[in-house]
């Protein structure tokens, strides 16, 4: 039996995109064996949990365990002298989850390979995947953003990791150049394969949320409208972090001013649901958003309850266009075939429209005002049967290259 050791996710986080990626590794996993044995280490949990996942009417206890900067720490001095078998008694528990696995696949939650969000979440990211290199194990960087590095020290380590890993997998253009050009890895350990998220499939029941859907006008478009609390909020220096040139608050009811003059319905879609942070909490805001607009604009609806991210999925597939600043609200619209406009803060959102040929519809937020945003958002709705059309013929694409990805790492 192989044994797999899934570090950079989880099935437990506040954030739904991690989730998502999660469950989009594990579907790929047991879609080519279920002959394995599939444990987490979480930096997001306090607590080793079993949880069950389900793929072809099978369930598969996966054990979900907590992990921390200080316990990798420890482990890591030892491994530079010690033997593969000699560093399980270094660090106990910890130690044997790496020890024992045939293959790490390293997720580092999509995005967090990288220095922009701050040092404090690039060494929790990057500490896994110096143990693994260290122990000399098997260590596969899933499709994520590489990147980018701005202090020269942290660019060093990575560039280290990258060019010591067994295969890294970029899920977008730009990363794929940052790693042969910056971080100069080897050609023969960089491919380019879709965010995992494309991966997860909507759950099969999706919720009947009587506060999104009941009372919408008929024949009208739903359009879906993910708000990103982080970026409402400034970032997490309260100080618009992400230097965006356009106001986000502002940007946001001029989107939504959009859609009613549209005559459209609109669902706020929240994809962090963070209860005990209101910086990143979308769910609290688009509720809040929502009562507050609900009297002008009645057709204006939100969830109701906090739901878990393939019923996200499964509720944003009822939308016909869908516009977004989290990524992985964005990705869960685009695998279902939704024309979709992603008002981004970094560089991976373009990188992964330019795929499917999309890139003239992301909305930079970094470059262009609020009336050139309103104005790309308009466009792409206006053209929304043509791009759908286009979004579809590529999906069966991306279905191809995310299938021989799992043959060849489950062969490794």
């Amino acid at each position: 039996m192989k044994k797999i050791l899934i570090v950079g996710g989880s099935l437990q986080s506040e954030n739904m995109g991690i989730n998502a990626l999660t469950r989009g590794l594990l579907n790929g996993i047991y879609e080519v064996s279920d002959n394995v044995q599939v444990k987490i280490l979480s930096f997001v949990t306090n607590e080793k949990r079993n949880l069950v996942f389900v793929k072809n009417a099978k369930s598969f206890v996966i054990e979900e365990i907590p992990s921390s900067v200080k316990q990798n720490l420890k482990l890591l001095p030892g491994s530079l002298f010690l033997s593969r078998n000699s560093a399980n008694s270094t660090n106990g528990t910890l130690s044997d989850l790496y020890s024992e696995a045939d293959l790490i696949l390293d997720l580092s939650a999509g995005d967090s390979f990288t220095d922009i969000y701050g040092i404090k979440r690039y060494i929790y990211t990057s500490l896994p995947k110096l143990v693994s290199i260290r122990l000399k194990k098997k260590l596969i960087l899933m499709p994520q953003t590489f990147g980018p590095f701005n202090h020269r020290i942290v660019r060093a380590i990575s560039r280290y990791i990258v060019n010591n890993s067994y295969m890294n997998y970029a899920r977008d253009i730009n990363s794929l150049d940052y790693l042969l050009k910056d971080l100069r890895t080897s050609k023969t350990r960089v491919t380019l394969v879709p965010d995992m998220a494309f991966n997860m499939p909507p759950a099969g029941n999706t919720p009947a949320d009587d506060t999104a859907f009941a009372g919408r006008k008929e024949q009208a478009p739903l359009v879906g409208i993910n708000i990103s609390a982080l970026l409402y909020n400034g970032g997490y220096t309260s100080k618009n972090q992400f230097d965006l040139k356009s106001d986000y608050r502002e940007l946001v009811r001029e989107v939504i001013g959009l859609f009613t003059r549209k005559n459209c319905n609109i669902l706020l879609v929240p994809h962090v649901l963070c209860p005990f942070d209101r910086r990143e909490d979308d769910y609290s805001l688009c509720k809040t958003i929502a009562s507050e607009t609900s009297e002008k604009y009645p057709y204006i609806r939100t969830f109701k309850e906090r739901y878990a991210e393939d019923q996200i999925k499964a509720i944003i597939g009822k939308c016909d266009f869908f516009i977004g600043s989290r990524m992985h609200a964005c990705i869960g619209a685009v695998s279902m075939g939704i024309p979709t406009v992603p008002v981004a803060y970094s560089r991976k959102f373009a990188g992964i429209w330019e795929k499917f040929g999309m890139k003239d519809c992301v909305a930079d937020a970094k470059t262009m005002d609020i009336a050139e945003i309103i104005d790309k958002i308009e466009r792409c709705f206006d053209n929304r049967k043509k791009i759908k059309a286009a979004l579809n013929k590529a999906l069966k694409d991306v279905r191809e290259e995310i299938g021989s990805m799992f043959e060849f790492i489950m062969n490794c």
